[in-house]
C-alpha cells in the first residue's frame, strides 16, 4: 500500500523533474525560464516545508485522521523539501550565469543562503534513526529544531521582502502562510504547556 511516507521522496523527484523538462523544453534555456523554475521550485519548498513544518502541531490541535499521516511521514518530507530546494538552487545558478555573467553577489545575502542551505542538508543526512543514535537524541533535535528555524525565517523573510519590493497578491499569501505556520505552532507549544 502507498502511503505519504513512501511516496513523498519519488513524486517529488519525479514532478521536478518533469517540471525541469517541460519548462525546458518549451521555453529553452533563458532567463526567463529559469526564472520560472526558481518560482515554481520555491513554491513546491514551501509546501513541503509547511507540511513538514506543522505536521506535529496540525496532529496536537486537530487529532484528525486526516492530518496523522504527516506526523510519520514528517522525516521523508523534510527530505523532499531539501531535494525540492536542491531544484531551486540549480536554477537560482543557472540563472546567475545567464542572467548576472556568474556574479553572485548580485543575489544578496550569499553568506545567509550557505547557512540556511548548510543547515538544509545536514538535516536531511540526519533525518535516520541512526543519526538521533549517533548524535544523541538531545543533540539531534537541537540541530533540527534550530535548522526549521532557520529555514523558516529565511522563507519568510524572502516572502515578505518580494511582496515589499514586487507587490503581488501570491508574495503576500505565501508570506502570511509562513506567519500562520508560526501561530500555529506557537499555539500547539502553549497547548502542551497548559497540559503539562
Amino acid at each position: 500500500m502507498t502511503t505519504l511516507k513512501t511516496a513523498v521522496i519519488p513524486s517529488t523527484l519525479a514532478l521536478l523533474l518533469l517540471i525541469f523538462a517541460l519548462v525546458l523544453a518549451l521555453h529553452g534555456t533563458n532567463e526567463d525560464s529559469v526564472r520560472l523554475l526558481i518560482r515554481i521550485t520555491a513554491t513546491t519548498s514551501l509546501l513541503l516545508f509547511s507540511m513538514a513544518f506543522s505536521a506535529s502541531s496540525l496532529n496536537q490541535l486537530l487529532a484528525d485522521s486526516r492530518w496523522r499521516t504527516l506526523l510519520p511521514a514528517r522525516r521523508r518530507i523534510g527530505i523532499a523539501f531539501a531535494i525540492s530546494h536542491s531544484f531551486h538552487l540549480v536554477a537560482i545558478i543557472a540563472l546567475v550565469q545567464i542572467a548576472y555573467d556568474g556574479d553572485f553577489s548580485q543575489l544578496g545575502d550569499v553568506a545567509g543562503g550557505v547557512v540556511v542551505y548548510g543547515f538544509i542538508y545536514l538535516m536531511a543526512l540526519t533525518s535516520n534513526d541512526a543519526s538521533v543514535r549517533l548524535l544523541g537524541a538531545r543533540q539531534w533535535k537541537w540541530l533540527h529544531k534550530i535548522g526549521v528555524y532557520l529555514i523558516w525565517l529565511a522563507l519568510t523573510g524572502s516572502y515578505i521582502a518580494n511582496a515589499m519590493d514586487k507587490g503581488g497578491l501570491l508574495y503576500w499569501a505565501y508570506s502570511a502562510l509562513c506567519i500562520g505556520l508560526l501561530l500555529l505552532r506557537m499555539t500547539a507549544f502553549r497547548g502542551r504547556r497548559a497540559q503539562a
